[in-house]
This record gives C-alpha cells, sequence and structure tokens, in this order.
C-alpha cells in the first residue's frame, strides 16, 4: 500500500490476511457497516455467496435488512450474479433449517427470490403461496407477479 490509507480500508485489508474465515468475516463487516457496494461486488461476482446464505439464515429483522439492500445492489450491479445464491435459498427452505422454520424469513426469502427472478425459484415460491401462515403467502404471490 502506498500513501495514507483510511483505518476501514486497513482494517479490511488485515483481515483479509487472516487465513480460512476471513473473507466471511470481511463480508459480515461490510454489511455491518453499511459499505453495502463492496459488499455487493462481492456477492455479485460470487465471492460471497456462501457467505451471504449463512449470514441470511440466521439473521435478525434488522441485519436483514441489509443484507437486502446488499442483494438488490448486486443485482444493479450483475443481474445474473445472484443466480448460484437461489439452489442455496430454496434448499434452505425445505427441512427443519432456520428458514423453514421461522414464517419472517421464509416471507422475506419469498421476496429475496422474486427480486432474483430466477426460473428455478418458481416451484418454491409457488409452494410457499400455499404456506399456512398469510403473510408468507403474500410475499409468495408477490414475488411470483415479479417473474
Amino acid at each position: 500500500m502506498v500513501g495514507i490509507t483510511p483505518a476501514p480500508e486497513l482494517a479490511l485489508r488485515i483481515l483479509e490476511q487472516q487465513g480460512p474465515g476471513a473473507d466471511k468475516a470481511v463480508f459480515a463487516s461490510l454489511v455491518e457497516s453499511g459499505r453495502i457496494a463492496e459488499a455487493a461486488a462481492r456477492l455479485s461476482d460470487g465471492r460471497a455467496t456462501e457467505f451471504f446464505f449463512e449470514l441470511w439464515s440466521t439473521s435478525t429483522m434488522e441485519s436483514r435488512m441489509g443484507l437486502f439492500l446488499v442483494a438488490e445492489a448486486a443485482l444493479e450491479e450483475n443481474p445474473f450474479g445472484l443466480d448460484p445464491l437461489v439452489p442455496l435459498l430454496i434448499e434452505g427452505l425445505g427441512g427443519d433449517g432456520p428458514l423453514a422454520q421461522d414464517p419472517t424469513r421464509r416471507g422475506d426469502t419469498a421476496d429475496l427470490l422474486g427480486k432474483i427472478g430466477h426460473e428455478d425459484a418458481r416451484p418454491a415460491l409457488e409452494a410457499l403461496a400455499k404456506d399456512p401462515n398469510p403473510e408468507v403467502v403474500e410475499a409468495a404471490e408477490e414475488a411470483l407477479e415479479e417473474f
């Protein structure tokens, strides 16, 4: 590095050198600190797909809003950049994982799948449109309208 490096950039550079798990920590740090464009760049080029999914699956309502902003910015940057996330989200909706168990997360995931707009998400959204929770049904129906 040459010249004066701002503290946030220096912190990211140090984190990046910390070995396995550092990329996840960097991505989480970018999201938490509101550095949406930088987090979106990592998501849209595939460097943070799995990290995004991990954070999304265990997110609170507040952190999910930040992740949603990152996803929207990533889609603006690369409309197909979130396609690798679709199978992870669909799989997460099945079984007994955190996405499947929490109606708010199911509804937010339906919303995210609608924004991504990948055709592989249609069957999962159609299934969510029959969810016992009316808010999930509404989110799934709105997501299907985005296709």
